[in-house]
């Protein structure tokens, strides 16, 4: 029961942590407010280590926690990205699938899906190709000009956000398997360790760039509580995965896709099409089948 209630905890944080820093990319550059999202992080859970005093885990612990940092960093910046440039109600779902790649880790290691699972599998997918279906002339959100620059150079519009998304759930996955194998040796350490990495994966790239690291003033702030709810997320996951099934953990801890479509919905006002919301529904409901199964 304290692994589903930590579970659903992270999601909510993911969820709000998600709406704010999405909101933020759309004034701003999404590499430095994904930068300054992870400083955040770093530092206070800097803090919460020192407050619980734990215990230095061993390079076995740390290793995993700094791959981890690489997958973080890419998957970061593409969903800031994609929050951006498109929906957020379609880009939550999408990257809500990030939740089959545990999945399949643990068959690659020798756990069995059920019929369930499976059918819950292939639902998630269709869902991603129904919530994809994105009209190209969708107009491209303020800011997101900006955050596109960051990318290749020029504005590409909101066509990219969907593989984007598709990029972010793949390493969002990659990370949840990171931070489960390194929580064997502590819970607490993984996600300051990842986030440190990935802070100096990306202000190395924008140094390299000639870019500035510090995002525009006004989107700082939004910038800074996006990466404490998401420290505190990464947290509550990490402890939850040393207490139940990673498998179930992993998918309750993406459910945060209902948390940003109920808040796109409330305070974007966004509408989707018909196929659109199909494709959430499914998304949404294959991600809870592989729970239940």
């Amino acid at each position: 029961m304290i692994a589903v209630i930590l579970s659903l905890a992270a999601s909510v944080c993911w969820g709000v942590g998600d709406l704010i820093g999405g909101l933020a990319s759309r004034k701003g550059p999404a590499w430095t407010i994904t930068l300054a999202a992870q400083c955040a992080g770093v530092v206070a859970g800097f803090v919460l280590l020192v407050g619980l005093g734990r215990p230095w885990p061993g390079w076995g612990g740390i290793l995993p926690a700094v791959a981890v940092g690489l997958a973080l960093a890419i998957g970061s910046v593409a969903y800031f990205t994609a929050l951006a440039r498109g929906k957020m109600s379609v880009v939550a779902p999408i990257v809500a699938t990030c939740a089959v790649v545990p999945v399949i880790w643990g068959v690659v290691r020798g756990d069995s899906l059920s019929l369930l699972q499976v059918g819950g599998i292939v639902l998630a997918l269709v869902g991603v190709a129904f919530a994809s279906r994105e009209s190209a002339d969708e107009p491209v959100p303020v800011g997101a000009l900006e955050a596109s620059t960051m990318v290749d150079g020029h504005a590409q519009g909101g066509r990219w956000s969907v593989p984007l998304a598709l990029v972010a759930a793949f390493f969002f996955g990659a990370v949840m398997v990171g931070f489960a194998v390194a929580a064997e040796h502590d819970p607490y350490y993984p996600p300051v360790i990842s986030r440190a990495v990935s802070a100096l994966l990306i202000a190395g790239v924008l140094a390299a760039r000639r870019r500035p690291l510090m995002p525009p003033r006004a989107v700082r702030r939004p910038a800074l509580v996006a990466g404490l709810l998401h420290v505190t997320a990464a947290t509550c996951f990490s402890v939850a995965s040393t207490l139940g099934y990673l498998s179930v953990v992993s998918v309750l801890s993406s459910m945060q896709a209902i948390v940003m479509v109920a808040l796109a919905h409330v305070v974007l006002r966004e509408r989707l099409a018909v196929v659109q919301r199909i494709g959430v529904v499914l998304a949404i409901v294959g991600a809870l089948a592989v729970v239940a199964g």
